[in-house]
């Protein structure tokens, strides 16, 4: 058998394992489950649109117009020491007009792909000091921010620069602050402006430890600016670490069990309901956005395969629950917990005035209410009331928070009766002090009177109210 028949024999069986049933959604590539590694989308010279699937020993050229697998092809390569599955499952790949770029994840190394060879075109090193970094395409230019090496965050934008083969960095020769350097960023380029939020910063004091940094930055390219817009909630730290770009909003695939779509250029986070589709989504190969359709990769736990599916735009949400801001700005952000036990700390003393105000009520009550020799007096004049009746007004007097239902029975009720009839014993001796003082001080208004517990409502407390007349 002659080395082309071969060739043709192996792609025909690559084509028989890859490619799958057909279902109501179109055309569906079905993998190997530690076959596919990665996917991006590339256009030709005359601005067609393919979606190019990257497995292990071959990648699938699939029609993004028609929605249909193309074709199956091997990888090509002149130099056999070029570890292609590296390339495939651990850089990032970045289309700029019609070419294909993979950048290495910790920095450092970039290849071009382009029918099916992998050649490197830079002239740097895998220096591995921008792990985590959120690469990105702007001016027709890859750049990368932050990222984690060495113990430290940096805190800079890098670019490639085609004409030297190697990394520069971008000066943002107008700002007056800067951010803290990161790793792990939530990041999105809208137009000029590149946002990020929520990634994670070295401790100094612990250079092993990093801490999130729940910023909200915007840099934008044009005046070389960096601009802080606020911050996010400490609780929302790890609800946008999986998350794809639509349009200029991200699609955050696990915000606290739902979906969130964020707009950081308007500060509004939706929350969406996780559909049974999203659920199936693979951890590793996150969705792509192309001209109103979302390609997912979707883990079939029956085969033990991943399958590639189509969405609309329109149909990948799920229903809408609630918004709210993704930041605070102003003041309160910058100081939210600073002012907060402040704010506590007011209100604390607020209530110690209120019960200084009502204690001086109270004592101006008990200094001309006087209880001598099991006597009552009013300002001298001499209230009379049985001792039962002087018990009350005693326990009244110290008491002025007010006194229980039970407090005042137990100073009036008749051992041997029921205890309705003993309601009615405290009722009588209540009424019989409002009248006598009424009577005495010629005033119009009760002295005692009750109300509902701030505590219990289904309890009532008795409370002095004399004027000082």
């Amino acid at each position: 058998m002659n080395t082309s028949l071969k060739k043709y024999l192996f792609s025909y069986l690559l084509v028989i394992s890859c490619f799958a049933h057909l279902n109501s959604e179109g055309q569906v590539l079905s993998f190997n489950n530690s076959d596919l590694k990665s996917m991006s989308i590339v256009k030709d010279s005359s601005k067609k649109a393919y979606l190019l699937l990257f497995c292990k020993n071959y990648y699938v050229k699939y029609d993004l117009s028609e929605q249909k697998p193309l074709d199956t092809l091997n990888y090509l390569s002149d130099d056999s020491s070029l570890d292609i599955e590296n390339i495939v499952t651990n850089y990032r790949s970045l289309p700029i007009n019609d070419n294909l770029y993979f950048i290495e994840n910790t920095g450092g190394g970039v290849f071009e792909f382009k029918n099916g060879y992998f050649k490197r075109i830079d002239n740097s090193y895998s220096h591995r000091l921008q792990f985590g970094a959120f690469p990105f395409v702007y001016d027709n230019k890859i750049h990368q921010y932050g990222g984690y090496g060495f113990f430290s965050n940096r805190d800079m934008i890098t670019f490639f620069d085609p004409s030297t083969k190697s990394w520069e960095i971008v000066n943002p020769i107008k700002s007056d602050i800067m951010p803290i350097g990161t790793s792990a960023s939530v990041s999105i380029l809208h137009k000029s402006d590149l946002y990020v939020f929520n990634g994670f910063y070295t401790d100094k004091f612990d250079r092993k430890k990093n801490h999130l940094l729940n910023e909200v930055w915007n840099f934008n390219f044009l005046d070389h600016k960096w601009r802080m817009l606020g911050k996010t909630s400490i609780d929302e730290s790890g609800y946008y670490n999986k998350s794809f770009q639509l349009d200029n909003k991200l699609i955050c695939l696990n915000y606290n069990g739902q979906i969130a779509e964020v707009d950081v250029e308007n500060n509004i986070v939706k929350i969406f309901k996780k559909t049974n589709f999203i659920e199936k989504l693979s951890d590793h190969i996150l969705p792509i956005y192309s001209n109103d359709y979302i390609f997912c990769i979707l883990n079939n736990g029956i085969k033990n395969t991943l399958e590639l599916h189509i969405r609309k735009k329109d149909d990948f949400l799920g229903d809408y629950i609630e918004e709210h801001e993704l930041y605070l700005s102003g003041i309160w952000a910058e100081n939210k917990y600073l002012l907060l036990p402040i704010a506590l700390v007011l209100l604390f003393i607020a209530l110690i005035i209120i019960l200084i105000i009502k204690r001086k009520r109270n004592s101006d009550i008990n200094s001309f209410i006087k209880i001598q020799n099991q006597n009552v007096f009013y300002k001298n004049k001499m209230i009379d009331l049985d001792q039962s009746e002087v018990e009350i007004i005693k326990i009244l007097l110290d008491k002025p928070e007010g006194v229980s239902t039970s407090d005042i029975m137990n100073l009036t009720e008749t051992k041997g009766l029921n205890y309705s009839h003993n309601i009615r014993q405290k009722n009588i001796k209540i009424n019989n002090i409002n009248l006598i003082f009424k009577a005495t001080l010629k005033i119009d208004y009760d002295i005692i009177i009750s109300s509902k517990s701030d505590f219990d409502q289904r309890m009532r407390i008795y409370k002095l109210v004399l004027r000082n007349e």
